[in-house]
């Protein structure tokens, strides 16, 4: 399950996903005065003309193969693709072979701590940017990149080319009515409003201690829409890049190391990579790391016409939306629905007439326990996900089978907390063995599926088609746009949820509850006896 958020100063820093999301969406309830009719006055107002267009397009080639120092296929080029909502592409101009180059940019050219403008101007604080997280450092680069040096820096013609706030449709720049239409996904509840704010004023508080007085008076009081497009850019473009050490060249010289270790990782802006868009069914390159420079390569045949795409990893459309600002019309290849976790324990606690204060002290023993958890045993989760391909989280089945056979012990009620703890630890060894043999019991695999059905039940999914048409890009339409992405979401959803309850109904494996529970419960009797049992006495 995914449970990103916002990032925090002290969470890991690395992913190992091709180009890093940013952990969490942000996003500040729009005013009043910037609803409705005057959203779209003032959206209008801020498009560019196609000639602006092309114009920033054709500068930001020239530098690429210039200051830029990148090359590039004569194989590939870019085009306007506004509208059918993509913005910038990379399309194949002749026919591409696998393996074959289509850029490589040196790693001088591209954007993070190491490169940019700010160390040079002021290396007395390079130290204090260097023991920040990577995501706060490269905030504060691209602010001073952006916001101070602005048409002087170095990447002036890439900042053009990068889509504008207006244009972004992730999460965070949804409204509370917009965000209402992803009802009830459980994306809304990643969105991350408090970790947002919380980056914001840290940011602010760390420029003004670097105690320089052009960066306070730039940045020290940037608003918060400013603030907030920086972060949101970084989120949908910036790329987790390998650090190639020298060492690195020797690897095939040394033994080999049973434990590889991971890749350091340097979070980075790359220019013309992120030109690339992503589709998890289309994807046909992908981007590699040498010592001195970063290579696209195309990883299957691509013709002439055809769009280079990449993949931001295995992700659904509602996490897609959420970091990406766009979706997979008909879906992504990794689509998942969520159940969260107080439906199954309303369901639990419903079929076997029992107290939640019971129930939670289970909860709690699971979750707390020590011995399960130095077997990282994690089945407490905030929700649990039921997968297009027809799987189900094992967490989810393993958390209602546990709880189905604990449930029906008798004068379940009257136990203290010592037994209530074995009896639990017990009953998680039995299932986790059950699991493994591929089989639930038969009650289990029953209040699964009310579960799912109760899940469903939420849905209220248009079946209509959802996928727009060339007017809804426009930015005007904005509202209509968003409306039918969040019918695709949930659209999604209930497909993955509704083809993991048909395969619960067709499960043929399965085993009386009444076996396991005895087995369960035999166990503990035969503990028991061995515990009261007289020792033997010896000989005389």
């Amino acid at each position: 399950m995914l449970t990103e958020n916002f990032p925090t100063q002290n969470e890991e820093e690395y992913c190992s996903s091709n180009r890093q999301l940013f952990r969490g969406s942000i996003q500040r309830s729009i005013e009043e005065s910037l609803r409705c009719d005057q959203i779209k006055i003032i959206l209008k107002t801020t498009m560019i003309t196609d000639s602006l267009f092309n114009e920033q397009t054709e500068s930001f080639l020239s530098w690429l193969t210039t200051d830029g120092k990148v090359t590039v296929s004569s194989k590939i080029k870019i085009e306007d693709l506004r509208s059918e909502g993509q913005g910038r592409c990379i399309i194949a101009s002749k026919d591409i072979d696998t393996d074959e180059l289509l850029f490589e940019i040196p790693r001088s050219s591209i954007l993070n701590v190491t490169t940019s403008q700010l160390c040079v101007d002021f290396p007395h604080i390079t130290g204090k940017l260097m023991e920040l997280s990577q995501w706060d450092s490269l905030i504060i680069c691209m602010m001073y990149e952006m916001k101070v040096l602005q048409h002087e820096s170095r990447w002036s013609s890439y900042f053009n080319v990068l889509p504008s706030s207006e244009s972004l449709n992730t999460l965070m720049y949804w409204n509370d009515k917009e965000l209402s239409f992803l009802t009830p996904s459980l994306v809304v509840n990643r969105v991350g409003k408090g970790d947002a704010e919380t980056m914001y004023r840290r940011i602010l508080d760390t420029i003004n201690e670097f105690n320089e007085d052009i960066l306070t008076e730039k940045l020290g009081s940037i608003s918060w829409e400013e603030f907030l497009y920086i972060p949101s850019i970084i989120m949908a473009y910036s790329f987790d890049v390998e650090i190639k050490n020298d060492d690195d060249e020797n690897e095939g010289d040394e033994e080999f190391d049973e434990k590889e270790e991971e890749p350091e990782l340097l979070k980075s802006m790359i220019p013309l990579a992120d030109t690339l868009n992503a589709d998890t069914h289309k994807c046909n390159a992908n981007l590699t790391y040498d010592k001195d420079s970063l290579k696209m390569l195309a990883i299957k045949p691509i013709k002439k016409g055809e769009q280079v795409y990449n993949t931001y990893g295995e992700l659904p459309n509602s996490e897609l939306l959420r970091k990406y600002g766009y979706v997979e019309w008909g879906g992504s290849q990794f689509d998942y629905g969520e159940v969260p976790f107080d439906l199954v324990i309303k369901v639990l606690g419903e079929t076997f007439a029992v107290s939640d204060k019971l129930v939670s002290r289970i909860i709690d023993i699971l979750r707390e326990d020590e011995d399960i958890q130095e077997e990282e045993i994690d089945i407490v989760m905030d929700s649990y996900e039921l997968n297009c391909d027809n799987s189900i989280s094992p967490e989810f089945s393993l958390l209602v089978q546990v709880l189905c056979i604990i449930l029906q012990v008798p004068k379940l009620d009257a136990l203290d907390i010592l037994s209530l703890t074995n009896l639990t630890k017990r009953t998680l060894k039995k299932c986790i063995q059950l699991l493994e043999l591929g089989k639930l019991t038969k009650k289990c695999v029953t209040i699964q599926q009310t579960i799912l059905e109760k899940r469903l039940a939420e849905y209220n999914v248009s079946k209509e088609m959802t996928k727009p048409e060339a007017d809804d890009f426009n930015i005007g339409n904005v509202e209509k746009l968003r409306h039918k992405m969040a019918n695709e979401i949930l659209i999604n959803e209930y497909q993955a949820i509704s083809k993991c309850l048909a395969v619960l109904k067709g499960l043929t494996k399965t085993i009386d509850d009444e076996k396991l529970l005895k087995n369960v419960l035999k166990r503990k009797i035969d503990e028991d006896t061995k515990t009261s049992r007289p020792a033997k006495k010896g000989k005389k």
